[in-house]
């Protein structure tokens, strides 16, 4: 039996978009799971595109600096501050957030991140007060 000529408008319209205000509202029009359009993989294209990776640099106890990525800034900043986070940051408590920013995909909030972890103290400070004519300067 043929799909229905509205499904094969909405899983072209579900295939072919990468906004995710289109994909929530798309996906329930594509049946529950199990049915032969509605696949592993499209689930899992559905919640990439949901998701919002965020890089993170913190001010430790001592007033150096960590940079690091997640999904979750608060469940984050609490594990960091509980001795659950990085392995730096354990022995320089507390933690407080002083910079995010966010990026659409893990490798882009990867590559953001490594630039971020090669600049000096100074060049980092110039961007967590977003001082912009610093920041090229350094």
């Amino acid at each position: 039996m043929p799909l229905e000529s509205s499904k094969i408008r909405d899983i072209h319209i579900f295939c072919y978009t990468t906004s995710a205000q289109i994909v929530v509202r798309y996906i329930g029009l594509l049946g529950p799971p199990g049915e032969p359009w509605f696949d592993s993989f499209t689930r899992r294209r559905a919640k990439q595109l949901l998701i919002m990776w965020h890089i993170y640099i913190l001010e430790c106890s001592d007033k150096s600096l960590y940079c690091g990525i997640t999904t979750d800034l608060i469940r984050r900043l609490k594990e960091h501050n509980n001795k659950k986070g990085g392995s730096y940051t354990r022995s320089r408590l507390p933690v407080c957030l002083k910079y995010s920013e966010d990026c659409k995909t893990r490798s882009d909030a990867l590559k953001r991140e490594s630039q971020i972890k090669r600049w000096t103290h100074a060049k980092k400070c110039a961007l967590i007060e977003k001082d912009f004519e610093k920041l090229k300067k350094l």
